[in-house]
């Protein structure tokens, strides 16, 4: 399988998977605190803070898809296993077997939170291309990513704790820039 195959299947089947994980966390998930909320407030917007979700599982599981690249023989690209959160749309799915504890649970939820916005800028469709070409495009380097190159940025800034300022705006902006 070449990059660009491998790129089109994972895109085409992580556009499916991505709502179809919205669908099955959603029932599940409960609003972000009131308590979380008034501190992540100063940076996400009151609509991104009432929408998201988040949803507790033993572990975060690999798309079932990735039994077909193994057939076709190529490896599964990131292990999910290994994720402390991930986010389908609005849904944040947190792993209780990689969480570490209650001093980096903002600092996640932050995290996760960026992605919320990157969907709302972008949708599921564009949000899946861009950060599976993000992947490929930088040596199939997670940390490279530039979707997660954003969120960690943001989520740095917010550990600081230095100032206000807007994830929405910071991310129309990244996204518009690198357009």
């Amino acid at each position: 399988m070449t990059t660009d195959e491998l790129v089109h299947f994972l895109v085409d089947r992580g556009r499916r998977w991505v709502g179809a994980q919205r669908e099955a966390f959603l029932p599940v998930s409960e609003p972000i605190s009131e308590e979380d909320r008034a501190v992540l407030r100063p940076h996400f917007g009151h609509a991104v803070l009432q929408a998201s979700r988040v949803a507790w599982v033993d572990e975060i599981a690999n798309p079932g898809f990735y039994a077909e690249l193994e057939r076709l023989g190529a490896p599964s690209p990131l292990d999910f296993r290994l994720m402390s959160g991930m986010t389908f749309v609005d849904v944040m799915v947190m792993s209780r077997s990689q969480f570490e504890g209650p001093a980096t649970w903002r600092p996640l939820l932050f995290h996760e939170l960026v992605h919320v916005v990157q969907y709302r800028v972008l949708g599921i469709d564009r949000f899946v291309s861009q950060y599976v070409e993000g992947w490929a495009r930088n040596s199939f380097f997670y940390e490279a990513i530039p979707l997660e190159r954003m969120a960690y940025e943001l989520q740095g800034r917010f550990d600081l704790a230095a100032s206000r300022f807007s994830v929405e705006s910071e991310v129309v902006r990244a996204l518009t820039a690198a357009a």
